[in-house]
């Protein structure tokens, strides 16, 4: 943190993006206790709408405030020479002692109280219950937690196979059977059989972004839950997930990648052609 100051005091005008980074993500900190209630805001925004906990930006907030650590660090050393350089090591090293001394106790507290007992579920299915946070001993009993939202009160139309008017993770909404080949977080098939025209019902949230990928028929919401609109006859049905959200954000990560190695490449060059003509 000291490191932080001096970077925020000495840095001029390389610190103040930082210095600007930081108090954003310290407003998105505060979530809806804040004068400027950017959380709210931000949530209006497509890309961001799903965010449910103010303090992920403490992360973010983290980030900024080691960035101006190193600028301290390098205007302490530009400014004071090798003092400056073991001040700066002194700072580091006790702040990592420090850290090592006060965070794993609190890890070790992390799963303090006594675990749920869960049989292996040999096919996936979804459990429900509003009282339990456990989470982790329900994933590996190969179960899905229904509730999983924690602290947000979200609604849901998924049952879990312990709560009343559980049908079973897919079913037929009219006639016909349908029986599960494969199932993926982001790619599912089935096979169909319908005497007539019927709907396939999955026992999850619907979302805009589920596609189908083969098959025939149409992908609906029924009720909030994920569901696909089909004709008479056999079909084997793969649905998978491509939100465009995702094709945004994977575009945006690689141009941030590759403009992040142009401007490496460039100052190393820029680096060794200096030390050339030296």
């Amino acid at each position: 943190v000291l490191l932080a100051i001096v970077g925020l005091l000495l840095g001029r005008m390389r610190a103040l993006p930082w210095i600007a980074c930081a108090w954003v993500q310290f407003l998105l900190l505060r979530g809806d206790n804040c004068a400027i209630p950017l959380f709210r805001w931000m949530r209006e925004l497509p890309l961001v709408s799903m965010l449910r906990l103010s303090s992920r930006f403490l992360i973010t907030f983290t980030l900024c405030i080691a960035v101006l650590g190193g600028i301290g660090v390098e205007e302490t050393v530009r400014r004071f020479g090798r003092a400056g350089w073991w001040g700066a090591m002194i700072l580091l090293t006790v702040g990592s002692i420090d850290s090592l001394l006060v965070g794993p106790p609190f890890l070790h507290q992390a799963f303090d109280r006594v675990p749920h007992h869960f049989d292996y579920s040999t096919t996936f299915r979804q459990f429900a219950d509003w009282d339990m946070f456990d989470q982790t001993v329900v994933s590996q009993a190969n179960m899905g937690f229904v509730h999983c939202y924690e602290y947000t009160p979200w609604k849901t139309s998924v049952v879990g196979f312990n709560e009343k008017g559980y049908r079973g993770e897919q079913y037929m909404k009219g006639p016909g059977t349908v029986k599960l080949s494969k199932w993926t977080p982001n790619r599912l098939s089935y096979e169909v059989d319908a005497p007539a025209a019927s709907i396939m019902v999955v026992n999850q949230n619907y979302e805009p972004g589920w596609r189908l990928a083969a098959g025939a028929g149409q992908v609906i919401s029924v009720g909030g839950l994920l569901a696909v609109a089909v004709g008479p006859g056999d079909e084997r049905l793969t649905l998978v997930y491509r939100g465009w959200s995702f094709e945004v954000g994977l575009l945006l990560s690689i141009v941030t990648i590759l403009t992040a190695a142009i401007i490496v490449f460039t100052r190393l060059r820029r680096r060794s052609a200096h030390q050339r003509f030296q």
